[in-house]
């Protein structure tokens, strides 16, 4: 069995500088605590200079999920943390948005006792509380999401409470709190990653049709409400379980990781980067990495954090791409092991000219040992 722990403390990236300002290093720091140790949590940046954690499996991966929250507040004194009000429902593996500058809806995940919830919450950022809104009309973990305007979202595939992989699909309306049946997504899938492209086009790729070595599509696919179809909108160049997804502020996406299978690991080196709705391998790194987290440090600028390589193991390398030239650059070492994390690009109000971000990275496991 291998055990996991988790960590409370958030990693910060600093630039430390000399007297006359020009920059010597880049290291992490440990920063402050968060309420309780958390793995695999969904985090939303609710404007450039604060976050919400929500969620995640607690103190253990694979244990049980928390409904416990929290805020990250860049400000010119630092980063701090503090206690969000929590949730109605437990859960982790979930996906969740903002919409528009006044609240965040999430949409399911996994509960207590191994449940595929369908429950739907909102987090009034005004109000500062949580409401349910309504309920999907299947219980999925594991499953995407991504907006189609209006308060509605494209809800596809995930697991189900016994862990079998569907193809579902349905229309989620926040404002009504009904969901509308849609065409089946073209394969089960679970792990993927639902998205909008640079120029607002909703997508979906990666993901498996089941466990490990399961079946996995190359394509990226696109819903067609017209049609009421899918339809292939590109394709990478192999299919994928698990990859990180990360909109850059210009509204690029990021792609990087992924197994292309779990016994005998296979992992993904591609960085992957999305402009005007192409997709094109820019670089590739000199290992994989599965459940990693992406940030934004300039403008531009990918840092590649933790995660784990094909030993199985969390790692505390990372790494610095050039969206643009595909350059790749030696970050600094985390403080700790970290896998199964989040990351954040967030900076104060009074320092927001500047093209600079500061990346928190929040929770996730860094221990491994058998027993």
């Amino acid at each position: 069995m291998k055990l996991r722990t988790c960590t409370t403390f958030l990693a910060v990236l600093i630039c430390f500088s000399n007297v006359l300002g020009a920059q010597t290093d880049l290291r992490w720091i440990m920063g402050p605590e968060l309420s309780e140790k958390r793995a695999w949590p969904t985090v939303v940046k609710l404007n450039d200079s604060t976050a919400i954690v929500m969620g995640g499996w607690h103190n253990e991966a694979f244990g049980d999920p928390t409904n416990t929250c929290d805020f990250i507040h860049a400000s010119m004194s630092g980063i701090s943390a503090s206690p969000a009000p929590r949730m109605a429902k437990a859960r982790t593996e979930f996906p969740a948005y903002l919409m528009g500058d006044s609240a965040v809806v999430v949409f399911g995940g996994v509960g207590e006792n191994g449940e595929a919830l369908r429950d739907v919450e909102v987090f009034n950022i005004r109000t500062n509380r949580w409401t349910q809104v309504g309920q999907l009309r299947n219980g999925r973990r594991q499953h995407v999401a991504y907006p189609i305007g209006g308060g509605k979202f494209v809800v596809v595939g995930g697991r189900r409470s016994d862990l079998s992989t569907q193809s579902s699909a349905e229309i989620f309306d926040v404002v009504n709190g009904t969901s509308q049946q849609m065409t089946d997504y073209p394969v089960a899938v679970n792990g993927a990653i639902g998205t909008t492209t640079s120029t607002g086009k909703g997508v979906i790729f990666g993901g498996r049709d089941g466990g490990a070595n399961s079946g996995r599509t190359a394509n990226i696919s696109r819903y067609d409400l017209t049609s009421n179809s899918w339809q292939t909108f590109g394709t990478l160049s192999f299919g994928r379980e698990a990859p990180m997804s990360f909109k850059l502020r210009d509204g690029r996406v990021v792609i990087v990781g992924g197994a292309a299978q779990e016994e005998r690991l296979i992992l993904s080196t591609e960085v992957v980067i999305e402009s005007d709705d192409t997709f094109r391998v820019v670089t590739n790194n000199a290992a994989g990495r599965l459940y990693c987290a992406l940030g934004e440090y300039q403008d531009g600028e990918v840092v590649i954090v933790g995660g784990q390589d094909v030993t199985e193991g969390p790692v505390s390398s990372t790494q610095f791409v050039s969206a643009t030239t595909g350059e790749v650059k030696a970050g600094p070492l985390l403080n700790v092991k970290r896998y199964r994390t989040r990351a954040v690009s967030l900076r104060s109000n009074a320092t927001s000219a500047s093209n600079r971000w500061t990346v928190v990275v929040v929770g996730g496991t860094w221990k491994f040992r058998r027993c």
